[in-house]
This record gives C-alpha cells, structure tokens and sequence, in this order.
C-alpha cells in the first residue's frame, strides 16, 4: 500500500512540474530535474512518465506538456502531496530553468548518407541552408585543424 501511495504522489509531483513550467520542458530536461533533486529513481521517472501519457495527462512529443485533462486531475489531487515539497520544487524548478534553459534546437536542413569507410554525402535543398551548412562547416573544420595544431 505504501508503494501505491508514494508513486501515485511522484506522478502527481510530476505533473505538478509540468503544470507550474512555464517554459517547454523536452524528456530529458525533465529527467535530468528529477533525477538531480532525488525526487524519484529513473525508472520510476520512465514508468510514470509512459502512465501519465497512455493515460492522457500529459502529451509528449518534442517536449513533455501537461493536457487539460492532467490539470483537472492535479486540481483534484494536488492536496495528496505536501505542500512544502511541491512549493520548493516549484522554487528549484525556476532555478534549474534559469541555469538550464533548453538544450540547443537541432535544425534538419538536410541528409547524409556513409558512401565509404569514412567519407560522407551530404544532401542540403535550398540555396540558403547549403550556405548556411558550408559556412558553419568551414568554421568548425577550421577550429579543428587549429587545436589539433596546438595553435
């Protein structure tokens, strides 16, 4: 009984987060809070996670958010949870934004293909990203060459 109470009160903890973010939080993002104040273990975090998204309380695709149906059923069942914990999670959680934001934002502008051993194809549409692509290109290929000098 105890197991029941305490992971029914780690998903309303969850939701509590994801309701009280106010910037996107992707699954890692939120992992990595969890997992960093010890609120719960990751596989607890991964189990409770899939729950709350088969059950429609929260919809996770690029990031995690909480549905309308996940704020209904937190009103109802956020007095389950202690009161002091949810409002310093709620304080470290503003922190941990603050410091963290979001990882980079990853653009696809285009593919690439292994042709053989180690040399690649890379295929850009548009005049603008292959541009875009060279340029940072040539920038990183040209910081390597200089620390493998030694420069």
């Amino acid at each position: 009984m105890e197991n029941f109470l305490e992971n029914a009160r780690e998903k309303i903890l969850l939701l509590d987060i994801l309701d009280k973010s106010k910037d996107k939080l992707t699954e890692e993002t939120l992992s990595t809070f969890v997992l960093n104040l010890e609120l719960m273990n990751y596989f607890d975090f991964r189990s409770h996670l899939g729950f709350l998204q088969e059950s429609n309380l929260v919809h996770s695709y690029d990031d995690v958010r909480i549905t309308e149906e996940g704020r209904r059923t937190l009103e109802v069942l956020r007095e389950e949870v202690d009161g002091k914990l949810l409002k310093d999670v709620e304080e470290r959680l503003e922190e941990y934004l603050k410091v963290v934001k979001e990882p980079l934002k990853i653009e696809y502008l285009g593919d690439f293909a292994r042709i053989w051993g180690s040399e690649f194809q890379i295929t850009i549409e548009g005049q603008l990203e292959r541009e875009k692509f060279m340029n940072s290109y040539e920038k990183i290929y040209n910081y390597i060459k200089k620390e493998i000098k030694g420069e």
